[in-house]
């Protein structure tokens, strides 16, 4: 059965990106580095009410203008996991930050938050630091900033 999940992705001005790094008491995945926020939709949630909820508990990101979170895709990641077969709709979203923003977590999710270049990005994604999933939706969203450019 195919899960569906929020990715979010937050951009500063300059291009770098604040990265979450999972908790180690997490079951999936412990102390790798991971998007700004995602999380799974509940039964009967929309994918923005599922994305402004995550933003809020595990960024402390409470957006007033929710029109700076913008959609930018969907992926879909399969592989075999300990637990059995992985296959994820990963729906994607960008969120410019201002300078003044820095997120914080709020729900023991993420034990650290990194703002991290581009390059930095891609260094620790080929050196295994980021999770599977971050990595795929990642990627989409670094080549589209390539292309828009």
């Amino acid at each position: 059965m195919m899960s569906h999940a929020v990715h979010i992705h937050g951009f500063l001005p300059n291009g770098d990106l604040w990265c979450g790094r999972r908790s180690d008491h997490k079951a999936t995945d412990p102390g790798l580095l991971d998007n700004l926020a995602a999380g799974g939709l509940t039964a009967g949630e929309s994918p923005w009410t599922t994305a402004l909820r995550e933003l809020a508990e595990e960024a402390s990101l409470h957006l007033p203008n929710a029109n700076r979170l913008r959609c930018s895709g969907v992926i879909r990641t399969q592989r075999p996991e300990p637990q059995g077969w992985h296959d994820e709709q990963l729906l994607l979203y960008t969120l410019q930050l201002s300078e003044q923003e820095t997120p914080v977590n709020a729900d023991g999710e993420v034990q650290e938050f990194l703002c991290l270049s581009p390059g930095e990005v891609v260094s620790r994604m080929q050196a295994g630091q980021f999770t599977v999933d971050a990595c795929a939706s990642l990627a989409q969203s670094l080549a589209g900033l390539m292309t828009a450019s």
